[in-house]
């Protein structure tokens, strides 16, 4: 399968949805099957399992026990960024990129608190800098209340 093949198949799928002007870099980018090897296992080392959660390998305090993705939703950005993970280290994809998202999540906020304090300017914010940011954080603002 072609490249262009890819793309196109990428396009019709984004269209079924109604997503008819979105044009995501991913997309672009090479999706065949053996573009990129992954050499870390997809969600856990453990074996997997429809009925069982994800092992749970860390000390959470307190005699809590949980997985990384329990630690990622209470752990403090310094620990995040630093992977002070309080079991054996996480290897799978899966944490790879939740991991990820929640450190751009907090770089978005920081960004969005000092573009609303006036303190940066838009053409500086990589993320709006070709968007309509204030309609965003509108909308982001609302889904909160």
């Amino acid at each position: 399968m072609g490249i262009w093949t890819r793309f196109a198949a990428g396009r019709q799928a984004l269209n079924s949805f109604g997503y008819n002007t979105w044009d995501p870099r991913v997309i672009h980018l090479g999706m065949a099957p053996n573009s990129f090897p992954i050499s870390f296992p997809t969600v856990q080392t453990a074996p997997l399992s429809e009925t069982e959660p994800l092992a749970n390998d860390a000390d959470l305090g307190g005699g809590v026990k949980g997985n990384y993705i329990e630690w990622l939703r209470q752990a403090s950005i310094d620990d995040i960024r630093a992977e002070n993970y309080p079991g054996p280290q996480p290897t799978s994809l899966l944490y790879k990129i939740l991991r990820q998202s929640v450190l751009l999540d907090y770089v978005t906020l920081a960004q969005n608190s000092e573009i609303l304090a006036g303190r940066l300017a838009v053409s500086l914010s990589r993320r709006f800098a070709n968007s309509n940011w204030r309609e965003c954080l509108r909308r982001r603002h609302r889904r909160r209340l």
